[in-house]
């Protein structure tokens, strides 16, 4: 299921970032909107053979603890548009994604910084309480920590976050993972962690 979301996700989000990141992928000295041509992007990856055209739509899991191996996923021929970076704090540390891959083409960094049980950043983040915990604050907290959160993941690279989770109830599994017991409360402190 979240292969199919993440090849959604980045075939959506390619050609979108292509236009405000410019063709290089960094963000740090993106063109200004207004100056951004779509036909950069375009045009690099018209260019490439179909196989790795196709890649470039594919979101692929890796290993947050093999960073060798996701340089080497990146450094290779078809490689994918994005990746949902698993458990692990090598990858962070050795900056892997820090540079942008060989090719020039856009990188979409994923990963499932939910909090509570589910901590992917462990060791490189400070510790995220549980969507149960975070309830407790109010819509205005909530926004104003998930926009620094936000702050330190986009200093590391990613573009994405599976997060926050917006099922109802903490039945079948869920558990802490669920902001509240109902829509209307799941509806108002998801909403204002994700604004």
């Amino acid at each position: 299921r979240r292969l199919v979301v993440g090849a959604s996700v980045a075939a959506v989000l390619l050609v979108p970032w292509c236009v405000t990141r410019g063709a290089d992928g960094d963000g740090g000295d993106a063109r200004p909107a207004e100056d951004a041509s779509p036909q950069t992007c375009a045009e690099a990856v018209a260019a490439l053979p179909l196989r790795d055209r196709l890649a470039l739509t594919v979101m692929v899991g890796v290993d947050g603890a093999a960073p060798a191996d996701v340089r080497a996923l990146l450094d290779g021929g078809a490689r994918p548009g994005g990746i949902f970076v698993r458990d692990g704090a090598a990858i962070w540390e050795d900056g892997v994604l820090a540079a942008p891959p060989a090719d020039d083409l856009p990188l979409l960094v994923a990963v499932d910084d939910e909090g509570g049980r589910v901590q992917p950043m462990e060791g490189v983040l400070d510790e995220l309480p549980s969507a149960a915990t975070l309830a407790e604050q109010s819509p205005e907290q909530l926004t104003a920590l998930a926009a620094d959160r936000g702050a330190e993941l986009r200093a590391l690279g990613v573009d994405l976050v599976f997060a926050p989770v917006v099922d109802v109830g903490s039945a079948g599994g869920i558990g802490d993972r669920a902001f509240a017991d109902t829509s209307d409360v799941v509806t108002s402190k998801a909403g204002a962690y994700a604004a």
